[in-house]
């Protein structure tokens, strides 16, 4: 049975509102403000006069809210609206209540589960949990665990990663990033794709980066791993080929996205809106595009680095923070 749109809104701003009371005010349990905004946004709801039909509600014409609890929601938004890809993961908590909407079932895996069950508490019938962590040889064991709570698999998304500018070569960030971003991505990847082969095939996806079109010599490891990640589900989709299996493969290479993970007080050009990035990435997921650079300006950039001879890309000047 098809959760409904309204049940869909009253969902996503119990997740932003309870992420806004935890994170933002650093409280353990729903305080009595929140709760009666909670309460207030859910009869908002229930009373909307267009119903199934309504639309985002930053573009209603009719305001409902009383202007104290107006302000005090969209502080709520401007807080928990870049933080949702990164405490819900995958990777996008938008795409997964769309997902919900459309009668699927969720299967979400991270390190943090104390996340994880806010998350499925959001809607329990629907989403199911598991604890890994990519860098432990458990994680394929994990994901099979997790897979085998959902009755099978149709699509998989791939969102985890680390990254940092690291011109001093600290041989521990360097290591560590490949720990994760090779050697835990091949791990899930290698699952999945094992998965889809033995039932049939699905839609293997994987958020990567435009990091991976040419080398960053602000950030070595980060940039190659990507890199390979790139040429990882390149390979892949031959092996599916040569197998004709029926796996569909989608890499997806955003630029910087506003999330915790860039929030250390250094200038990003080009920032971009986290919940803007996962109106993109539910777009290319559901069209199964093959490769899908976020933004139209980072698929610009992309062009013109590719068309950049080597010896004129090392002498380029780059800034650093």
């Amino acid at each position: 049975m098809k959760v409904s749109r309204i049940a869909h809104e009253k969902k996503t701003v119990e997740l932003m509102i309870r992420l806004y009371c935890r994170k933002k005010e650093k409280n353990k349990i729903l305080c009595t403000d929140c709760e009666e905004l909670l309460r207030y946004a859910h009869a908002r709801l229930d009373r909307c006069p267009f119903g199934e039909k309504k639309g985002a509600c930053k573009e209603c014409t009719v305001h409902c809210y009383k202007p104290v609890l107006r302000e005090r929601m969209r502080q709520v938004m401007r807080f928990s609206g870049p933080r949702m890809l990164f405490y819900a993961p995958w990777q996008t908590i938008r795409h997964l209540l769309n997902l919900l909407l459309e009668g699927w079932k969720i299967g979400v895996a991270g390190r943090r589960q104390s996340s994880l069950e806010n998350l499925q508490r959001a809607a329990p019938d629907q989403i199911q949990i598991q604890a890994l962590d990519v860098t432990q040889e458990d994680a394929s064991e994990k994901l099979n665990l997790l897979i085998d709570k959902l009755g099978g698999m149709d699509l998989f998304l791939l969102s985890s990663g680390i990254g940092f500018q690291n011109m001093d070569l600290n041989m521990e960030v360097e290591l560590n990033t490949a720990h994760t971003n090779v050697a835990g991505f091949i791990r899930m990847v290698d699952t999945a794709f094992t998965y889809f082969k033995k039932n049939g095939g699905g839609h293997l996806a994987v958020i990567s980066s435009i990091a991976g079109t040419k080398g960053l010599g602000v950030a070595p490891a980060y940039s190659a791993t990507k890199r390979f990640q790139n040429t990882y589900i390149d390979a892949l989709e031959q092996l599916s080929y040569l197998q004709k299996l029926h796996i569909r493969f989608t890499d997806i290479r955003p630029g910087f996205v506003a999330t915790d993970l860039l929030n250390d007080g250094k200038h990003y050009p080009l920032l971009m809106d986290a919940a803007e990035v996962g109106r993109h990435i539910s777009w290319s997921l559901k069209r199964k595009q093959r490769v899908a650079v976020i933004d139209w300006r980072y698929r610009i950039l992309v062009f013109f680095w590719k068309m950049i001879p080597r010896w004129m890309w090392k002498r380029l000047p780059v800034k650093t923070n």
